[in-house]
């Protein structure tokens, strides 16, 4: 396969578009360390919360456990991840349970 060269016009409108991204980071990176504090915060206060419900419970016959809470660190995690950092990929775990792999998952093409 040929390989593309750049055109003139692309190659000023990527030069562009570097120095635009490099001047719009530039005022965000309070913004993302805001938001990276916040969600680091309420992590550690769900992980206090949980621990004193667990700890606390009242009733000793049916003791609560680590997996009640499954589901409210699922929402966490959408909380402090997508809704927190708009536009980006989301980190939760998918809720069937499976961990997120290191590849993604595709129908592959049939053979010709």
């Amino acid at each position: 396969m040929d390989a593309i060269e750049p055109t003139a016009s692309t190659a000023s409108t990527a030069s562009t578009a570097s120095t635009a991204s490099t001047e719009s980071t530039e005022p965000t990176e309070p913004l993302a360390r805001q938001r990276q504090d916040y969600a680091r915060e309420l992590r550690a206060r769900f992980e206090q919360y949980k621990s004193w419900a667990i700890t606390h419970w009242p009733v000793r016959e049916q003791p609560l456990e680590e997996s009640a809470f499954v589901a409210a660190e699922r929402e966490l995690e959408l909380i402090t991840g997508a809704m927190l950092h708009p536009g980006g990929p989301s980190q939760a775990i998918p809720a069937d349970g499976d961990e997120p792999g290191q590849f993604q998952q595709v129908t592959p093409a049939p053979w010709p």
